[in-house]
Parts: structure tokens; C-alpha cells; sequence
């Protein structure tokens, strides 16, 4: 696969109309952009050259919510690849990620506020949340530990 990282103007960005996500939640999507504001994008699209732009292989999330976080240019790795190989990597790229468990979730932002001494708030600044949102999420360790295996093991959520 012949990869090259670059910059490109988001201006120059096309969607791609074949792309497999296709709800893109408001809320998650300002979350991310709240989170691209203070980390920037930390993992770049997977483009293609097309016409005068470039269409978006993988990363429709991440290039949306940077627009909404006002960025003008965004990491990319331009790809040249045969279409279907193209559509392959847009499918697999979306299975091979796996979320964190809400227990995962809860643990990590716990370890956070603890190792750093933060409040809820500057923890759901620091990570694009909203501080009920952390609250909530925190709330799960609260649970008897019969739950929380449950919810580890996907039975409840």
C-alpha cells in the first residue's frame, strides 16, 4: 500500500457517498470537535486523490468534527489504491476499532482525575466531554461489582 502523509485544506476534502457509517450523532460529533480543539486530530484520514480535491476513505467522523472545531487544514495519509481496495480498507478500518467498555471508560477517566488531581469538569474539558456526561460515566464504578462484570461483559448497558 504506497501511503504519504501530508496536510490538506479542508476545503479540499470531498465526502465520500459510499462511506459504511451513516448516522453521525450530533453529540458525539461536537465532542470530538470540543476534543480536536485541545488535542488536535490525533489519527489522520485516509484520503484519495479525486478531481480537484480528495475523497475521504476513512475518518468522515473525525474530518466533520474538525470542521466544526473550525480547523482549515487536517492531517491525511493520501492513499493510491484500486477502488475496491479502496472500499475494503473503508470497512475494514471502521471494524478493527473497537470502542472501550463503559467500565474501560469509567476506569480510564477515574485514573485520570486521581494520577492528575482533576476536578469532573476539567476532566471532561480535557477530554471533550460534558462534565455530566464524566459524572455519569464515573457513576458505574459506584455499581456492585456483579454489575460491573455485566456491563464489562457487554450484558448490560
Amino acid at each position: 500500500m504506497d501511503r504519504q502523509l501530508t496536510y490538506i485544506a479542508v476545503k479540499e476534502v470531498i465526502p465520500n457517498a459510499t462511506q459504511p457509517r451513516e448516522t453521525f450523532a450530533e453529540k458525539g460529533l461536537i465532542e470530538l470537535a470540543d476534543s480536536i480543539r485541545v488535542h488536535g486530530v490525533l489519527e489522520p484520514l485516509l484520503v484519495v486523490k479525486a478531481g480537484w480535491g480528495y475523497k475521504v476513505i476513512a475518518g468522515e467522523r473525525r474530518f466533520r468534527a474538525a470542521c466544526l472545531a473550525g480547523l482549515t487544514r487536517v492531517p491525511a495519509i493520501v492513499l493510491k489504491e484500486e477502488q475496491r481496495e479502496l472500499e475494503e480498507i473503508a470497512i475494514i478500518e471502521n471494524l478493527q476499532r473497537q470502542n472501550l467498555t463503559p467500565i474501560e471508560e469509567a476506569r480510564a477517566v477515574k485514573r485520570l482525575i486521581d494520577r492528575h488531581h482533576l476536578t469532573q469538569e476539567d476532566a471532561a474539558i480535557a477530554l471533550g466531554r460534558s462534565r455530566p456526561a464524566v459524572t455519569n460515566l464515573l457513576r458505574i464504578l459506584s455499581l456492585p461489582q456483579e454489575v460491573q462484570d455485566m456491563v464489562q461483559q457487554g450484558l448490560l448497558s
